[in-house]
């Protein structure tokens, strides 16, 4: 079994390293102590196509496989865990979510969107009988 990173891997992993590094580290912990959301940043992100790297192409995203969309988060959450918990969740909890289970419509219409940064995705998960425990939620959408 090959555990070499492919060249586009490699290449991934050093551009958001040197991204974190510039334009992440330097503020994290002041944005932490101002409790202050780091908008620029974001749009810094956004200007690269980080904010879409595991979404296909044709939905405006780099179309990354798990593992260098895996080193992608690995090298934000090592500058930010808050940054690095804020993209996860737009990437994986909201448009991955959208990817498997949404219809083509709601792809076409989101999923651009949220790839360009122009909208922010989440993911709800708390309702007052069950807190976070995602297993016990009894919300439905119709």
């Amino acid at each position: 079994m090959d555990f070499d990173l492919t060249e586009e891997q490699a290449m991934v992993r050093t551009m958001v390293k040197d991204f974190a590094d510039r334009e992440i580290v330097p503020t994290a912990r002041e944005y932490d102590r101002q409790e202050k959301f780091p908008w620029d940043i974001l749009k810094k992100m956004a200007s690269l196509g980080l904010l879409g790297a595991p979404i296909p192409q044709k939905y405006g995203g780099m179309g990354l496989d798990h593992i260098g969309y895996s080193l992608l988060i690995e090298e934000i959450g090592r500058a930010s865990f808050a940054m690095r918990s804020c993209v996860s969740a737009h990437m994986s909890l909201c448009q991955q979510t959208i990817l498997q289970w949404g219809t083509e419509t709601q792809k076409q219409k989101y999923l651009p969107r949220l790839a360009r940064g122009e909208m922010l995705g989440a993911f709800g998960t708390t309702e007052p009988n069950v807190g976070s425990d995602v297993s016990a939620i009894e919300t439905t959408a119709v």
